[in-house]
């Protein structure tokens, strides 16, 4: 399963947030693959239309939509 880890001094110093567009580098963000992260994932969809499955579960992608997922229960 791949593995997301933040990273605090990315830039060079502590930021403890980052943001990124998925129109930037899609083919990273919708791999079929699962993934874990080690931080909280907040994603907006502007414009979506169809399914996303997090967690085992399907759901509604549409116009305006905003998922926010946990951290996960397992240490990485």
């Amino acid at each position: 399963m791949r593995k997301f880890i933040f990273e605090k001094r990315k830039y060079g110093f502590e930021l403890l947030m980052d943001l990124h567009r998925f129109e930037n580098n899609p083919n990273v963000f919708f791999d079929p693959a699962p993934h874990i992260a080690n931080f909280f994932e907040i994603m907006i969809f502007e414009k979506a239309n169809g399914p996303i499955e997090l967690n085992g579960h399907q759901l509604r992608v549409a116009e305006n939509s905003f998922f926010h997922l946990p951290l996960p229960k397992e240490k990485l």
